[in-house]
């Protein structure tokens, strides 16, 4: 198998706060970061499992998802309060 079909979740957030799923394939060599670029996501995004684990985004992608997986695509959280 040359390819691999993954959903990329994008959690929503707004008023509305609904998600967007995209369906993409993917080929041996692709990485996170492409992924991200060809779904021109705006912002610093990275990707997730299921377990909320990060995916090394220079990394070839192929060999860590399984064809079908779902990946989230998460912007990095501030944790605690920022200073006055």
């Amino acid at each position: 198998m040359n390819s691999k079909n993954i959903t990329i979740v994008k959690p929503g957030a707004g008023e509305n706060a609904l998600s967007e799923a995209y369906d993409i394939t993917i080929q041996p060599g692709h990485t996170g970061k492409q992924v991200v670029e060809q779904l021109k996501l705006k912002g610093e995004y990275s990707l997730t499992k299921g377990d909320g684990k990060p995916v090394d985004m220079l990394a070839d992608l192929f060999p860590l998802v399984e064809n079908g997986e779902k990946l989230f695509a998460t912007t990095p959280a501030t944790v605690g309060r920022l200073a006055a």
